[in-house]
């Protein structure tokens, strides 16, 4: 099965500066897990794009059409990180579902501007 089509998240000069920011902050915390709002937090600085700050609410990353969501997962230690790059892998915000009024005509509509 051939693998999926990735793109890369960052420059060469921006995976730089998340590694270094990643090692940085894990540094400092402590050893209590990694949640996805440190991972929002690293993105955002190495991007050079501004915070809003984390919530389980709404897409963690929002900035000039871009939306990103950051998961969680967990992976085998003995496997290669490299080794599940590109996968489609399930995770439980998956099974969330969203609510749209019933008088609703354009659901597409009322679901993309719920997500801005």
């Amino acid at each position: 099965m051939r693998r999926p089509k990735t793109l890369p998240a960052f420059t060469k000069e921006e995976r730089e500066k998340a590694h270094a920011l990643l090692a940085t902050h894990v540094a400092f915390m402590m050893g209590r897990k990694l949640e996805e709002g440190d991972w929002s937090q690293v993105y955002c600085r190495a991007k050079g794009i501004p915070e809003r700050g984390w919530s389980n609410l709404n897409i963690d990353v929002m900035y000039r059409g871009l939306g990103v969501e950051h998961k969680a997962l967990r992976r085998p230690s003995d496997a290669p990180l490299e080794s599940v790059c590109g996968t489609r892998l399930m995770h439980p915000a998956a099974t969330r579902s969203i609510r749209i009024s019933s008088t609703d005509q354009d659901a597409k509509h009322s679901v993309l501007s719920n997500a801005a």
